[in-house]
């Protein structure tokens, strides 16, 4: 299985086995860069 160069999100080929930790991983890693982006966004609203 590939992943993403940015946050590690799996890359399924064809012939790879989906296993429940590689899907809940990837979405924990989702949550967690739209969490980071959403705090980011509003300490730059807040100094602006």
């Amino acid at each position: 299985m590939q992943r993403t160069s940015n946050y590690q999100l799996p890359q399924w080929e064809k012939e790879d086995r989906i296993m429940m930790e590689d899907f809940n991983g990837a979405m924990a890693n989702i949550e967690n860069a739209i969490d980071g982006a959403r705090s980011e966004a509003s300490a730059a609203a807040a100094k602006a």
